[in-house]
């Protein structure tokens, strides 16, 4: 990898009075036993303009659960959260946020304003779980993100002895982080924050790896929408596996017409995950037209799964960049049923399926996608000129 390929309840006492049918008044005294447990959000913030904040959570986009008035920078939430869960605060007509890692506990958020470095949390454990890992995590993507502007410099001048240099740190940044990371999930099985580093990091590790990683997280770390979603990649990553036969599906074309990877059988075909929004597919097109029509005589394929949801958009860039293979997209981004079913987690993704529906390899780019159809076809490679 290299630079360039890089540029996302209060607890209260209180007694209740129950009328009973008869009419009889009678009491019941709650105790700390029977009262519902929650959480509570209590923030206060020097310079705050906002009049609202909005407690959201990221689902392929902010979804609101609860708003907020703001009082001399001041406001707070109450809810209950049983099983931890990140959440982003936000504030309307602001671009600014504070992400909270929730769970039913009293949380406490102080500073001058939010995004500032002097923000401080305290009163939730799993925040300051979650708080202590990025501290340490971020000091390496401190360290990447002070290369990039050496390295637009550097292609600027067409320096490639700097740019190698720089690539050769970023890959030894990077390999600490990862390091990092996976001792961090090795040191702490039994907790939530493990599992959410391991989802947003999966695509790091190898299938063997992510087994083994799930098989040493605790129940209790794994009882929550993570260790769930972690459940299900791995399934879905085994199920797509290179010598799996590749999971069918169906999805509509721009004309409304429902086209299934099956209809392909018989030929090989290359499941092309992209979008229009995305720079790295849209850099590889190019490549993926030229072997297209290199091979696609000899009964070569691309199935073309869009993760758009702007029609216009997608079909513009169909159109600009001479995609003439089939094209499909249900306009769902991320949500796409073959997203998961594939444990696509970046863009652009690719599956070669062979004429019997076996999946024989992933992720061939640049030039190993026309090697791999030249020796599938015992032709020529093809040229880009």
């Amino acid at each position: 990898m290299n630079l360039t390929h890089l540029r996302s309840g209060i607890l209260a006492c209180s007694t209740i009075f129950l009328i009973a049918c008869g009419g009889e008044e009678t009491t019941e005294e709650i105790t700390t036993e029977t009262l519902p447990v929650g959480f509570t959000i209590n923030a206060e913030f020097d310079s705050l303009e906002a009049e609202l904040a909005y407690l959201t959570y990221w689902d392929g986009e902010f979804v609101k659960t609860d708003s907020a008035e703001i009082k001399e920078g001041a406001f707070s939430f109450t809810g209950d959260q049983e099983k931890p869960k990140m959440y982003y605060i936000l504030f309307k007509d602001s671009d600014e946020r504070v992400k909270v890692f929730l769970d039913n506990s009293s949380l406490e958020i102080k500073g001058t304003k939010p995004g500032h470095e002097d923000i401080a949390m305290t009163g939730s454990e799993i925040n300051d779980e979650y708080l202590s890992f990025l501290a340490e995590d971020n000091s390496y993507n401190d360290q990447i993100r002070a290369l990039y502007s050496g390295y637009d410099i550097a292609e600027e001048t067409d320096d490639q002895e700097m740019m190698d240099s720089l690539d050769s740190e970023y890959n030894r940044i990077d390999s600490l982080r990862l390091d990092f990371v996976s001792t961090y999930i090795t040191e702490h099985p039994e907790s939530a924050v493990s599992v959410v580093v391991l989802m947003n990091n999966s695509y790091r590790y190898e299938l063997e790896d992510l087994e083994s990683f799930q098989a040493a997280l605790t129940e209790e770390a794994m009882d929550n929408e993570y260790g769930e979603q972690l459940n299900n990649k791995i399934e879905a990553l085994n199920n797509s596996a290179v010598g799996k036969e590749a999971p069918d599906f169906t999805m509509n074309d721009a004309d409304g017409n429902a086209v299934s990877l099956s209809d392909f059988r018989g030929n090989y075909v290359m499941i092309d995950f992209w979008a229009s929004w995305c720079g790295p597919c849209r850099a590889e097109n190019p490549n993926v037209v030229t072997n297209y029509n290199q091979y696609h005589p000899q009964g070569f394929e691309v199935f073309g799964v869009s993760l758009d949801s702007d029609r216009d958009k997608w079909l513009e860039a169909i159109e600009a960049d001479g995609l003439t293979w089939t094209h499909v997209s249900d306009l769902n981004g991320w949500k796409a049923e073959a997203v998961e079913l594939y444990a696509v987690s970046g863009i652009p993704h690719s599956v070669l399926v062979d004429p019997e529906g076996v999946i024989v390899a992933k992720n061939l780019r640049e030039e190993e996608l026309g090697e791999k159809l030249a020796e599938i076809y015992n032709a020529p490679l093809a040229s880009n000129e």
